[in-house]
């Protein structure tokens, strides 16, 4: 049996509020040919413009990511209701 690798690798960034997980999945991710790991920070230090500057193809996160998915929509919200 042979291993299909596809021929771009996935770019995935690790937005994990426990650092040693982080770390431990950095380090199986990387092990994979077919993976690239563009970045690894908490989701209380990422902001939603650098995730979109990573372009990655998945990102992988954990519960604490729910935090900066209220901040990002908070933030749109104040900007839609802010006076022009």
């Amino acid at each position: 049996m042979t291993d299909c690798v596809p021929s771009s690798s996935i770019r995935a960034l690790l937005l994990i509020e426990n650092r040693l997980m982080r770390e431990a999945l950095a380090r199986l991710f990387r092990k994979r040919p077919d993976l690239i790991v563009v970045g690894q920070t908490s989701p209380a230090d990422e902001t939603p413009p650098g995730i979109l500057k990573t372009q990655c193809n998945v990102l992988v996160g954990d519960a604490f990511l729910f935090s900066l998915a209220w901040r990002l929509a908070k933030s749109n919200s104040l900007l839609r209701s802010a006076p022009e």
